[in-house]
């Protein structure tokens, strides 16, 4: 019978020496060519090389240039939503603590199961809800909200939950509330400067008029710069990667490749803009003709109090209590002058100023207290104007409108004193 012979030493050192000699002629038949093409582009192409690697320098300033323009940074903070208009975007926001339905909280309530065993109220309304200018969750009103229900109330455990968004006024908080007022045992809306401010930013702040009950951003985000489709957007990413100072960009045969690769991709991307294809457009139809300040901030007045008595009615057939709360303004005295806003356009801040936004806002306040009044004894709703409930110092404001971490705390005792008062917290 035949036995194999164990392969002797040589034989693997030869069967190295093999592999070792093919790996060799492979790397000197790929490293060969391109060295020869390396020298051939540097020593009679420089000029050509050089001005590729400027161009596409300048491409990279241009793309990041573009990517950073104030359409693409709220592309990347807002979501379109079907329902609300826009929320955050869970993923990209700059916030941490967005939900997977882009609104502020850590704790993402599943509204299809609802937390068992605890009562959950809601807080909705504009940024200064949402908690604009307050890093830490805990520090928002929601929260310190959250914190005085269970501590006065050791028998209920309570979930507060922000369904908040920037720049959103009554609309979007009426749609909100309909869709959860089933799982919800308390509401509390907090706004009103956005239902003066947007119908007048949507009417005369941009080139185009929105329709003044649009949400803020929506427009924006709907109709996308003609710099951004979508192919665009992706050709920008791919060029700021390059890097003049990195390894590779070194090389003359890289810096090539990277700048015809660029130039076939731009030509493709002419190819596609060029393509017919139908231009659908959001309908810029005002909901009513405007023609005067005061005529938007009528209309955005009475869209205040025709959807807070929406909310009424839907919390009513649920029982849900509703407590309406006109939000801190720091200019709501009009002996208080108007800072100069440096983000918003000329024609809004002389619409702010002349006359004075606080003396749109007392009319506000004048229409909501007016309505409310007639509402004392009606079962779970109540009514708090906090306009002038804050010092107009620096340590209570962020800004103009959104108030402080500091501020919330007081925010968050007055609303605590208001429910409990009004029984709203026996209800249910």
């Amino acid at each position: 019978m035949r036995t194999s012979r164990p392969a002797s030493p040589a034989s693997g050192t030869r069967t190295f020496r093999s592999r070792l000699a093919t790996a060799l002629v492979v790397m000197v038949s790929l490293v060969a060519p391109l060295s020869g093409l390396e020298i051939y582009l540097r020593v009679f192409e420089g000029d050509r090389i050089e001005h590729h690697s400027g161009e596409l320098a300048r491409r990279k300033l241009e793309a990041t240039n573009l990517l950073n323009s104030a359409h693409d940074q709220m592309a990347r903070r807002l979501q379109l939503h079907p329902f609300y208009g826009y929320t955050a975007q869970p993923a990209l926001s700059d916030v941490p603590g967005v939900d997977r339905y882009g609104f502020r909280n850590t704790e993402a309530v599943n509204w299809l199961a609802p937390p068992e065993g605890r009562k959950v109220a809601v807080i909705v309304g504009g940024s200064a809800a949402w908690g604009t200018g307050i890093p830490r969750e805990e520090d928002t009103i929601s929260k310190r909200l959250e914190a005085r229900l269970n501590a006065a109330r050791p028998d209920q455990r309570w979930l507060v939950v922000s369904l908040a968004g920037g720049g959103w006024h009554y609309p979007q908080q009426f749609i909100v509330i309909s869709r959860w007022i089933e799982h919800v045992d308390l509401v509390v809306t907090y706004d009103g400067f956005n239902d003066v401010f947007i119908p007048l930013m949507n009417t005369f702040g941009g080139s185009e008029p929105t329709p003044p009950d649009f949400p803020q951003s929506y427009a924006m985000l709907a109709q996308p710069s003609d710099d951004l489709t979508l192919a665009r957007y992706g050709q920008l990413e791919s060029e700021t990667d390059w890097n003049p100072d990195g390894y590779l960009e070194q090389s003359a045969v890289y810096t090539w490749i990277r700048y015809r690769f660029s130039e076939r991709a731009r030509q493709n991307l002419m190819t596609y803009d060029s393509a017919p294809r139908t231009d659908v457009r959001m309908s810029r139809e005002p909901t009513l003709p405007r023609e005067s300040a005061e005529d938007v901030i009528t209309f955005g007045i009475n869209e205040y109090l025709r959807y807070s008595r929406l909310i009424d009615a839907v919390a009513g057939e649920y029982h849900v209590p509703v407590l309406h709360v006109v939000q801190p303004f720091r200019h709501a005295d009009p002996r208080v002058p108007m800072p100069r806003i440096n983000d918003l356009p000329e024609t809004i801040l002389k619409k702010l100023q002349q006359p004075h936004l606080g003396f749109y806002y007392a009319w506000l306040r004048e229409r909501a207290a007016a309505q409310y009044s007639g509402d004392k004894g009606r079962p779970g709703v109540s009514y708090l104007d906090l306009a002038e409930a804050l010092p107009p110092t620096d340590d209570y404001w962020v800004d103009y409108i959104h108030s402080s971490a500091r501020a919330a705390d007081i925010i968050a005792a007055r609303l605590m004193q208001q429910l409990s008062s009004s029984g709203a917290l026996d209800v249910r």
